[in-house]
């Protein structure tokens, strides 16, 4: 008995213990689930360490803030709702916070509880002021994430409507549940069949029925109504006006113009074809949810939307999109907020079109209305601005196989035409013939630079006969210094990427165009003339060419950034004519003054590439070797596009005109210095003992000159044979007209003919 009741007094004993521990617990509890999270949605903005600017001098976020109180004092007495500020403020009754709307009766109810039973509050430190403001908006998030418009839909059962003429579309069920229970009845049909023509015409074709029409739908309306009407409707979505309407209003929801704005108001790259885009896909019925893919990632797709009518790539063309919207000009080197501004336009557009949501607001903070972080803005603007903004080739892959492979055939048979006839016996450059040749031209010949191929035999031209052995060894001795010096300095300071011995570009390179695809010769290839008497304008060296086979074709070459030069220093050998040129892009804001075109008089030259002092925002530079027509900035404003002496004309925006670029070497280096001529045409000629006569001279440099010939004829050319070639086509000591050959006549016509072709 004894034992019991000791048991049972000591339970009686810890009873009140732990009623109270529990009761404890209950209270933090509370405080967790029903004030703290008021406390940081509601007050958080205007009362803590994270507030832009503190109202009242009150803090709510920690336990002796709120005991401390404001400016009018203590907010909160515990266990006194009454005489608490707090809570009169949450009524309306003395303040009106939060001010922007009351809190339900429910949460005043729980506030007014947490007063009462002791105001218990474990925040004994307040939030750091980035802590606070993210606690106040992950409440704000936590809040607006169980709006309607920010929930997956679902399915649901339409409702039945007593009306059985309402129950034939889902949408008009709502809609008559909707004014059943608003007491009200749908408006009568009443339209006559005059009226509902010209309603279904204007918004399915924005245009008004023709007298034809009329006349039609109302015999067809008499017969029967239903049928008429259905018929009417196909008709209408038939029409290829269908698409044109249709097509606005989405133009409109992504902000279609013809131009960029600004005081420039450049026309949009790309901005027709857009709007055509658009007109076939609402006439060809393509899905909305194709439409959303081709627009965000159309160019990612695994299997594009072809057209195949227009052998076009419908889906590359939706990513237009994203270049609609205004577009300074100038660079962001230069200005601030260049590129800043292009991207919160397209993010506006994007977020608008896509979302119904406003998200441009999130550049400067958390948004005000919607459920959207400044992080996720920024997380939008990396990706909008991480990829290159480039021109992009829309034909099908497939659209010119045909003419170019007619292409190429024709050319390798004009090669081999040109073969017979320049290694023909009657056409060899004898030495007679070449000293004949140069008395002629004597007076231009004698002043040559020694770096030019002519050189030597305007040095021949005036060295008598016993002079020849000693004039030809300094001839020979100075060329050998110069030429190893040079081979020495090119090794010692520039790594050579590529000579493009074999087709391919180094990494992180990127390309574009079939004038690129297309456009990878090896030494000698000849470059057929479009027009005039001559069979070809050059031969070219080994390289990418995107005219080798037409300056109609396309093409473009993308750098990689600056910061993956291997070097300090890029340089790239390349000429251009017809407005090819090259741009360095900072930061996407391809409208930047001053693209550099390339100036057909020049030969191949050295270009230097490095880095450039980054600012206002910038990150990286991209630069883009194109022809004119993938060329983001072509036409530029009136004023800037100047091509060695030539203007471009500001009537002529047309930037699908011929134009071409020539890449043949690539090196990086450390230091501002360009690799240097090494002179390499003269090896074969210099590689012998000197001649000992006149005679025995021109006979060396016949045989230099003819072994040239011979090795391209075999395709065996050595470095420094393709200038000595041209060189002989430019001084017409190769047979180059039509009437060499009837045969290489008709081949070059209709290379001709084929490359005319669209």
């Amino acid at each position: 008995m004894k034992f019991n009741f000791t048991y049972s007094f000591s339970a009686l004993l810890l009873l009140p213990f732990l009623c109270q521990q529990v009761s404890a617990d209950e209270k933090l509890d509370f405080f967790e689930k029903k004030i703290r999270p008021i406390l940081i949605a509601k007050c958080y903005e205007c009362h803590s360490q994270g507030s832009a600017k503190l109202e009242g001098g009150l803090l709510l976020d920690s336990r002796k803030g709120v005991l401390t109180g404001g400016e009018s004092g203590p907010v909160l007495i515990a266990g006194n709702p009454a005489e608490s500020l707090l809570l009169s403020a949450i009524r309306h009754e003395s303040f009106e916070m939060p001010p922007d709307e009351k809190l339900s009766d429910e949460v005043i109810a729980d506030f007014e509880h947490w007063i009462e039973t002791g105001a218990i509050d474990p925040r004994d430190q307040p939030p750091s002021p980035t802590e606070a403001a993210e606690l106040a908006w992950q409440a704000k998030l936590a809040e607006r994430s169980r709006w309607w418009s920010l929930q997956p839909p679902v399915s649901h059962q339409p409702p039945v409507a007593a009306n059985p003429e309402w129950n034939k579309e889902p949408v008009d069920q709502f809609i008559f549940a909707k004014l059943s229970d608003s007491g009200l009845e749908p408006s009568p049909d009443s339209a006559d069949a005059e009226t509902l023509l010209r309603r279904l015409s204007f918004v399915l074709t924005g245009l008004p029925p023709t007298p034809e029409q009329v006349v039609e739908f109302q015999a067809a309306y008499e017969v029967n109504p239903d049928e008429a009407y259905t018929q009417l409707v196909d008709e209408l979505q038939a029409s290829p006006h269908y698409g044109e309407r249709i097509a606005r209003h989405w133009m409109d929801v992504i902000r279609y113009t013809d131009t960029y704005g600004y005081e420039d108001d450049l026309p949009v790259k790309g901005g027709w074809e857009y709007r055509d885009y658009l007109i076939r896909a609402f006439n060809n019925d393509v899905s909305f949810q194709q439409l959303i893919k081709e627009h965000l990632a159309g160019d990612l797709l695994p299997e594009p939307r072809i057209n195949e009518e227009d052998q076009l790539n419908e889906s590359l063309i939706g990513v237009t999109f994203f270049n609609m919207g205004e577009h300074r000009g100038g660079s962001s080197l230069l200005f601030n907020g260049i590129h800043q501004d292009l991207v919160d336009n397209r993010i506006d557009s994007l977020s608008k079109g896509f979302l119904a949501m406003t998200v441009a607001c999130a550049r400067c903070h958390d948004h005000k209305l919607d459920a959207v972080s400044q992080e996720d803005y920024y997380a939008l603007a990396g990706i909008i601005m991480s990829p290159r903004w480039v021109t992009r080739v829309i034909d099908s892959p497939d659209k010119y196989a045909d003419q170019i492979d007619e292409l190429k055939q024709l050319r390798a048979e004009i090669r081999e035409q040109l073969i017979k006839t320049w290694t023909a016996q009657d056409h060899s450059l004898s030495p007679m013939k070449l000293k004949n040749w140069a008395e002629e031209h004597r007076e231009d010949l004698v002043n040559v630079s020694e770096e030019e191929v002519a050189f030597p035999i305007g040095q021949l031209l005036k060295t008598s006969e016993p002079e020849i052995p000693s004039a030809w060894k300094i001839l020979a001795d100075t060329w050998r210094n110069k030429h190893d010096e040079r081979v020495h300095q090119n090794k010692e300071k520039f790594e050579v990427l590529t000579d493009f011995t074999e087709p391919g570009f180094p990494e992180h390179w990127g390309v574009e165009g079939i004038g690129i695809q297309e456009g990878y010769v090896t030494d000698g290839s000849p470059l057929i003339s479009l027009e005039g008497e001559s069979i070809v304008s050059e031969l070219l060296p080994r390289g990418y060419h995107t005219h080798a086979l037409s300056s109609k074709l396309p093409g473009a070459i993308y750098l990689p950034t600056q910061q993956l030069f291997p070097q300090k220093y890029l340089s790239l050998e390349f000429r251009g004519g017809e407005w090819g040129g090259y741009q360095m892009i900072p930061q996407n804001t391809f409208l930047e003054e001053g693209p550099s075109f390339f100036d057909p008089e020049q030969p191949s030259s050295w270009t230097t590439f490095g880095p450039k002092e980054l600012k206002n925002g910038v990150t990286r530079i991209i630069t883009q070797i194109t022809t004119s027509s993938l060329n983001t900035n072509f036409p530029p404003r009136t004023g800037i596009g100047s091509m060695g002496k030539v203007r471009l004309d500001p009537r002529d925006e047309n930037p699908f005109r011929r134009s071409w670029f020539s890449l043949t070497g690539v090196t990086t280096h450390s230091s501002e210095e360009l690799p240097q001529n090494e002179l390499a045409y003269f090896a074969s000629l210099y590689k012998d003992e000197s001649p000992e006569t006149v005679d025995v001279a021109w006979t060396t440099l016949s045989v230099w000159l003819n072994s040239t010939i011979d090795r391209w004829s075999k395709s065996e050319c050595q470095d420094g044979d393709l200038v000595i070639l041209n060189w002989l086509l430019k001084q017409g000591l190769l047979p180059n007209q039509f009437s060499e050959s009837s045969e290489l006549n008709q081949l070059v016509q209709r290379y001709r003919e084929i490359e005319a072709l669209n």
